[in-house]
């Protein structure tokens, strides 16, 4: 059966979205958060609807790049495996990708 595996990196880019969020609203944290289990859903369905990630970088090569429902300013960064789909990050759309990539990856 296909699983979704969530990268530490990924892990505590959710936990630091939701913490910021909840500073001001914890409901806007909670509705973030099932935004990107949804999403991760949805890649798990379909791992080729994400845009292909071009890096410069070798490591880095497979990744694709999918918004969050809802929140498109925040972005998945996954990697389809042949047991389904790896979440290496989840960024705001400003954040330095490759930088930040490498560093999860």
């Amino acid at each position: 059966m296909p699983e979704v595996l969530i990268t530490p990196a990924a892990e505590s880019d959710l936990i630091g979205l939701w913490t910021y969020i909840a500073q001001d609203n914890r409901q806007a944290a909670d509705a973030v958060f099932d935004a990107a289990q949804e999403t991760f859903r949805l890649l798990l369905a379909s791992p080729r609807i994400g845009t292909s990630f071009h890096a410069k970088r070798p490591s880095l090569k497979g990744i694709r790049s999918f918004p969050i429902k809802n929140y498109p300013t925040y972005i998945a960064y996954y990697r389809p495996t042949q047991n389904g789909i790896e979440i290496i990050r989840v960024l705001h759309g400003r954040m330095q990708r490759e930088k930040r990539l490498s560093a999860g990856n």
